[in-house]
Parts: structure tokens; sequence; C-alpha cells
């Protein structure tokens, strides 16, 4: 049993990568092979346990915040007769932030009461390949896949003034770039970046759980602001030759409430919410450059987007009525708590002394 002012329970996770590999080669004939892969993976909890007792006469707050910055880039160039140079990135981001309060557990403040898992993640994954000569052939390809996981569960009892429960991806910004550039007789180049985005924002009030805020009750499963881009480019000069630029992109995102049956939600002022942007930021660009007198490549896109957002809420709701007065003076005259209610014509308020021995309520 923790019995405080305030109480902040707070899991922060910091994700740093950056991956890199560079190559120059020249020669007669010259084969050059750039494979950078970078692989960040993150588990981040915050939980009160099973039968735990909190009480505050302050606010409450109970955070996982995972934050992810990975970045991966492969540069290759050669020259020659016959010139062959390969470029590819592979870059990962698996993440699971997640917050609960578990079954039996109690959160009694007087003040606000915050449960959330809160995950932010950068991703950047850029390929180069650059070749010169009488025949030769330019690869980059860039792929950048990104899966998340933001929950936050309520399995006992949470009690304060405003409760707040949410899941909040806040940002999710990646992009994969290729850029190839090949000037010979026969240049062969192919540019290939491909995004991939799948992101849950989950919040489940699971049978037998109580949440009850005095003035209001919100509980949110939120997609903030979201940005997933490809960019290829193929550059190829000559007489005769291949050139492709392909940019396939995916942004899935679910965003879920779920109150089961059998709990409780008791306010005056209740928000449910399911919520991710109607227009986010998605984007997949193809581009071929350069002149190739005979030229068999092509570009190609692939975007696709899914924005789901759902509400299954089985609970019990209990809208309160208006508030009965609540006034509390300390022992040395001092207005601790004043709600509702008037003191001496107003002109008391929470943190003034009681003049005299009167009180007016």
């Amino acid at each position: 049993m923790i019995n405080a002012d305030s109480v902040s329970i707070i899991s922060t996770s910091t994700t740093d990568l950056d991956v890199s590999a560079d190559g120059t080669i020249g020669g007669a004939i010259a084969v050059g092979i750039m494979k950078p892969v970078a692989n960040a993976t993150n588990r981040n909890s915050a939980g009160i346990g099973a039968g735990t007792v909190i009480t505050t006469e302050q606010n409450f707050t109970l955070r996982a915040d995972s934050n992810n910055d990975v970045y991966a880039e492969a540069t290759g160039t050669t020259g020659g007769l016959v010139a062959v140079v390969e470029a590819t990135t592979t870059l990962t981001v698996d993440d699971q932030t997640s917050a609960e309060i578990g079954a039996g557990a109690t959160v009694d403040a007087k003040g606000d009461v915050t449960v959330e898992a809160v995950m932010t993640t950068e991703a950047d994954a850029e390929a180069e390949a650059d070749a010169a000569g009488l025949g030769v052939g330019a690869d980059a390809t860039a792929n950048t896949t990104f899966l998340g996981s933001t929950t936050t569960t309520i399995r006992g009892t949470l009690i304060g003034e405003n409760v707040t429960v949410q899941a909040r991806v806040a940002e999710i910004d990646i992009d994969a770039v290729s850029d190839t550039e090949a000037d010979a007789g026969v240049p062969i180049t192919a540019a290939i970046s491909t995004t991939t985005s799948d992101s849950t924002a989950t919040v489940t009030v699971v049978a037998g759980a109580l949440i009850r805020g005095e003035a209001s009750v919100e509980i949110l499963a939120v997609q903030q602001n979201l940005d997933t881009r490809s960019n290829a480019t193929s550059d190829a000069n000559g007489l005769g030759g291949d050139s492709d630029a392909e940019a396939p992109t995916t942004q899935t995102t679910v965003s879920n409430v779920t109150g089961q049956s059998g709990a409780q939600v008791s306010t005056r002022d209740l928000l449910v919410q399911a919520e991710a942007p109607f227009a986010p930021t998605f984007s997949a660009n193809a581009t071929k450059e350069g002149f190739v007198l005979i030229d068999t490549g092509e570009e190609s896109v692939n975007p696709t987007l899914s924005l789901t957002r759902t509400i299954v809420f089985n609970s019990m709701i209990t809208m309160l009525g208006p508030r009965s007065p609540e006034v509390e003076i300390g022992p040395n005259g001092e207005v601790v708590r004043k709600i509702n209610a008037t003191l001496n014509g107003d002109t008391l308020q929470e943190g003034d002394t009681v003049p005299g021995t009167q009180v007016v309520v």
C-alpha cells in the first residue's frame, strides 16, 4: 500500500541506432556490394501489480513512454569497363509499449488520474548506387519496416477527479529513399524504395474493472502524427539499357477501444474515442531521370492506406448527477477543499485562512 501526496510511475525507453556501409571500387571489372541491416526492438511496460493499493492527496500518473530513432544508409560507387554495384539497406523497428493496472489493484486520488502508453518513432533508410563504365549495373534498394503495438489495459479500480486512460501513438515518421546513377554505353539501373508501417493503439477496460471520474473520464486510442514516404530515383545515361524505379508504400493503423461487459465507468462527462488522422502524410514517388536512347525500364508506385477505428463498449456506464457541496477546513483554519460551495459569501477560496471562528456555507 502506498499513501502519498502525489505519485508518478514512468517507464521511459529510448532506442537510438545508426548503421551505415560505404564503399568505392574501381578496376577493369569492378563489383561492389553494400548491405547494412538495422534491427531495433523495444519492449517497454509500466504497471501496477494485482492487489496494489495507492492513495494520493493530489495526482496519480502511470506512463510507459517509448522513443525510437533509427537510421540506416548504404552508399556504393564503382567504375571500370564492367562495373556492378549494389546498395541494399534493410531497417526494421519492432516496438511494444504498454501500461496496465492489474486485477484487484486500486488507485484512489483526490486529483487527476492518468494511465497511458505513448510511442514515438522516426526511421529512415537510404541507399545510393553509382556506376560508370562501358557496361554497368547499379541497384539501390531501401526497405523500412515499422511494427508497433501501443496498449493500455485496466483490470482494477481508478478513482479521481479527472481520469484519463489512453494508448497514444504520438508520431510515426518513416521513409525509404533509393537513388541510382549509371553512365555507360549499356546502363542497367534499379531503384526500389519500400516503406511498411503497421501500428495499433488499443485500450481495453476488462470485466471487473471500475473507473470513476468525479468530473470526467476520457478513454482514448489515438494515432496522432503519421508520415510514411517512399522515394525512388533511377538516373541512367547511355545508348541502350534498362532503368527501373519502384516505390511501394503501405500505411496501416488500427485504433481500438474495448469496454468489456462487467466493467463499470462512472462520471459526469465521458469521452470514448478511437482516432486517426483523416488525411495522414502518405506518399510514393518513383522517378526516372537521364537519357537512354533505348530504355526498356519503367516507373511504378504502389501506395496502400488503411485506417481502422473501432469502439466496442459493452461496459456499464453511470452518469452521475450534480455534485454535492464539499468543504474541508484544516486544523489551522486553512480552506483545504471547496467544491460546489461558497464560504462566507464567496470571500474564501481554497488556500485561504478562515478569519475568526465562524464559517458560513
